[in-house]
């Protein structure tokens, strides 16, 4: 697979990847909330690290508060 090809493909699945794992992983949009509301909201001062396995939601999540 040539490198312009692998980037279409990755590109689409991230796409796609929300929906799928809706359909996929029972509670999947639950589970993200549940996340979301453990995080620490009175101390800004931390670091997360995010290792690109998934859409970015909870990183997007992160960044808001």
């Amino acid at each position: 697979m040539k490198q312009e090809q692998v980037k279409e493909h990755f590109a689409k699945q991230a796409d796609e990847y929300e929906e799928l794992m809706v359909k996929l992983v029972p509670q999947y949009l639950e589970q993200n909330q549940i996340i979301y509301s453990l995080l620490p909201n009175e101390d800004k001062n931390y670091r997360v690290l995010d290792l690109g396995c998934g859409n970015g939601i909870l990183s997007k999540c992160v960044i808001s508060l």
